[in-house]
């Protein structure tokens, strides 16, 4: 299977906050374009690393899937990307990124 880093989704979001903050600069159609395709792919790889880390959690004996506090951060920050992309197609002319990607990357 692919072996997704916590950095692919990371980077994801960094850039994401990054076009998030220059909308307060300029305004672009293609930036919120572009901010939407980095945050669904930065939820794309951190799926792929949730499901990888339980599945790998299942392997070894005695271990429950997603049990630290490190696996309840990131199931955090995945729901509130989740939350974000859903405000950003529903309101794409707020920032709300602003807000929320921050506090994304410190469950990171």
């Amino acid at each position: 299977m692919l072996e997704v880093e916590v950095f692919c989704f990371a980077a994801s979001y960094t850039v994401t906050l990054i076009l998030e903050a220059t909308r307060l600069f300029f305004r672009a159609s293609i930036r919120t374009i572009v901010a939407i395709g980095f945050a669904a792919a930065g939820l794309l790889a951190h799926t792929l690393y949730l499901v990888s880390e339980a599945r790998g959690a299942i392997g070894s004996a005695g271990e429950q899937p997603l049990s630290s506090w490190h696996h309840w951060c990131l199931l955090a920050a995945w729901v509130l990307v989740a939350a974000y992309l859903a405000m950003a197609f529903a309101r794409p002319r707020n920032p709300l990124g602003l807000f929320i990607l921050p506090l994304v990357l410190l469950l990171i």
